[in-house]
């Protein structure tokens, strides 16, 4: 069957889902024949002078066919099959893979001529996954009895060929959600998926769902408007029958949904709660890092698990993304769908839930898979929310309803709006009163410019100016920004943290202090890095300020996000305990000429000492934090005397040992000080 579509004046034909119908489908011997064919196809390939690698691709791609189309090995060898896979989305959005494979397989099946097969046994590259012929009569129904009034509808809109397609409408807080299981077991979660895999052109998929789109209309229309839309959408679809009766509605059109950061308990509340399903959320990647904003977000359990384990969807988003397990490779997923063949992330771990999992999630970076121990799944305590933002759809009257004026009252705090703009001299008065720590300001980025609100501010130096590492942090903003030195990459970065893969705005040059680099900066522009030579960090002296400088500051933040900030400012600049009283407490450093001096990072976030220790093909990441050591520099120096005991032979278990008796040693002394108590710093 072909359907002749036209754009203006140019004509094409496209094989239509009837090509498919008539090419058999495969019988139960197939089926436990499948493995052989492939087995005896590989060999023949490989006498025929094929790389392994590509010929054990064309298997593979054989027994997705197999699994997906549900045709008997014959019907694959003929030139109908081959059309039909040729104008396949998959096969073109795939490089020609599949029809590349199945000519393989097509020149393979006529020399065979129906000779003998070879016996594939369990080789794991030879498997298929089709359903027997008898569990696949069971589910062959016209319509099935199990299906609900709005399946059924579903499946007469979409025009399935026979009842070997299962059609189901998962009804979720986070949205509807439907699959599509085609005879193959390939589930499609879109109209337009389904009618790709049925060959249909764009046209014939607009008339397919032209009732559909009728019945939209309408159910979105006020009972005044209802017969006027409905006659409008009937005269454009051209489809409904002469007279027909539709249902009235008189529910309004929803209010447009835009993408914007939201606090975590909005969203849930925009969510009722959840209503008993596991929240999770996963967070930690790099924002401009690859795949940040598919990775980081909030997830809601599915009805239905996979694997026999727990499977979570991100809530209002324009495209899925999905957490899983695939018991077959052992590994938690997080990609595009369940029928996906590559992932965004995934970790090789067999815990029962994702925040359990222990090794670190493996991200693609566009042609592998590299760790990133930042990424981290946790589930959520509908009572105890962590004071962050996710990203979701929320209605546009929701967004336009934020005020935007903002409003200062006493102290200083600004109420009824985002952010406000206060003088440098202002902002020094604020947020470094005594000068005590050295400050910088970073400015020239255009307000329209990517990043240009992460990257412009006042920075003020972590520690004192006699540290080798030097890092200064943005202050005034919920959002932590960094300026430091990449020793590895020998270049300046802004990013949102000392292990943060991607950055804001980078240089590649080896100035001893960020206010004397020449060469422009280079700034993330979401694809790729432009110069921007107006982006400029210069040194602050506080007696000789630039004029008319003003800077952006957030207004008054939630009561945790301060107390926070409140007990970081503390930590560096009253409760810290005297070197002189954490001596005598404090173990063996490392020799002064040690490597690992050089090797110990600080995080101005999380107030800790960080290092990873490789021993062979292992790597440990380890810390100690300042809430617990008293003090910078004790924590830097009990990180250096446990990456000394990684390197005497000690387990980690040992080494946490050893840190927890210096811990336990000088809990007193800080709780006698006043410092850190009750405060984060957990291991």
């Amino acid at each position: 069957l072909y359907l002749t579509c036209s754009r203006g004046s140019c004509v094409c034909q496209c094989r239509g889902s009837g090509a498919m119908d008539a090419i058999p489908d495969a019988t139960d011997e197939d089926v436990l024949q499948m493995p052989n064919y492939l087995r005896t196809f590989h060999l023949w390939m490989q006498s025929q002078g094929v790389k392994d690698s590509t010929s054990r691709a064309y298997v593979r791609t054989m027994a997705c066919l197999f699994d997906d189309d549900g045709k008997c090995p014959s019907g694959m060898a003929t030139q109908s099959y081959f059309d039909v896979t040729k104008a396949s989305f998959r096969n073109k959005v795939g490089n020609g893979q599949r029809s590349a494979s199945v000519k393989r397989f097509r020149d393979w099946w006529d020399s065979h001529k129906g000779g003998p097969l070879e016996d594939a046994g369990n080789v794991r590259v030879y498997q298929v996954k089709r359903i027997e012929n008898s569990q696949k009569s069971a589910i062959k129904q016209t319509v099935p009895d199990l299906e609900t009034p709005e399946e059924k509808q579903l499946r007469q809109e979409l025009d399935l060929p026979d009842g070997n397609w299962q059609v189901k409408i998962n009804n979720r807080l986070s949205g509807d959600l439907i699959s599509i299981v085609s005879p193959g077991g390939s589930a499609h979660t879109t109209r337009e998926a389904v009618h790709r895999r049925l060959g249909r052109t764009s046209t014939v998929a607009a008339e397919t769902g032209a009732r559909c789109t009728v019945e939209a209309t309408c159910a979105v229309t006020s009972t005044s408007a209802g017969a006027s839309s409905h006659s409008s959408a009937v005269a454009k679809s051209g489809k409904a029958a002469e007279g027909a009766d539709r249902p009235e509605h008189s529910r309004t059109e929803p209010p447009k949904q835009v993408k914007r950061m939201v606090p975590l308990i909005e969203a849930m509340q925009h969510l009722n709660g959840c209503k008993g399903r596991h929240a999770i959320i996963c967070s930690g990647r790099d924002p401009a890092a690859r795949l940040a904003n598919r990775l980081n977000g909030l997830f809601l359990s599915e009805e239905e698990k996979h694997d026999n384990k727990a499977m979570f969807a991100k809530v209002n988003q324009e495209v899925p993304t999905v957490i899983f397990y695939n018991e077959a490779k052992g590994v938690w997923r997080i990609t595009a769908g369940v029928d996906a063949k590559g992932d965004f992330a995934k970790v090789k771990d067999n815990s029962a839930v994702p925040w359990e999992v222990k090794l670190p999630w493996r991200i693609f970076n566009g042609e592998n898979y590299e760790p990133d121990p930042s990424l981290s799944i946790t589930l959520l305590d509908p009572a105890n929310l962590p004071d962050v933002e996710v990203e979701m759809l929320m209605p546009e009257d929701d967004e336009q309803k934020k005020p935007t004026a903002n409003k200062q009252e006493d102290g200083g705090a600004v109420t009824g709006g985002e952010s406000l703009r206060i003088t440098l001299s202002e902002a020094l008065h604020r947020f470094n009163p005594e000068g005590r720590s050295q400050a910088v300001l970073v400015a020239g980025r255009s307000d329209g410019g990517k990043n240009a609100s992460r990257l412009q501010g006042l920075y003020l130096r972590e520690g004192t100016v006699n540290d080798s590492q030097k890092v200064w942090t943005r202050v005034g903003q919920d959002k932590v920004s960094i300026i430091t030195f990449d020793a590895h990459k020998g270049r300046w970065k802004i990013s949102k943290g000392l292990d943060a893969k991607g950055d804001y705005a980078h240089v590649k040059d080896k100035a001893v202090l960020p206010w004397e680099v020449k060469k422009p900066w280079k700034a993330y522009n979401g694809e790729s890095y432009d110069e921007d030579p107006d982006l400029k960090v210069s040194l602050v002296v506080p007696t000789n300020l630039p004029d008319n400088v003003e800077i952006q500051v957030s207004s008054a933040p939630s009561s945790s996000q301060k107390s926070k900030r409140d007990w970081k400012s503390r930590v560096l600049n009253e409760t810290a305990i005297s070197w002189e009283v954490l001596k005598p407490f404090l173990p063996e450093d490392a020799p002064q000429d040690h490597p690992c001096h050089q090797l110990m990072k600080w995080d101005p976030v999380g107030q800790r000492v960080t290092f990873m220790y490789k021993r062979g093909s292992d790597r440990c990441y380890f810390q100690t934090t300042l809430g617990k050591s008293g003090s910078r520099e004790a924590a830097d120096l009990l990180a250096r005397a446990c990456w000394m005991r990684f390197e005497a032979g000690c387990s980690k278990e040992e080494v946490s040992a050893f840190r927890q008796a210096y811990y336990d040693s000088v809990t007193p002394v800080i709780a006698a000080g006043g410092g850190f108590e009750g405060k984060p710093g957990e291991e």
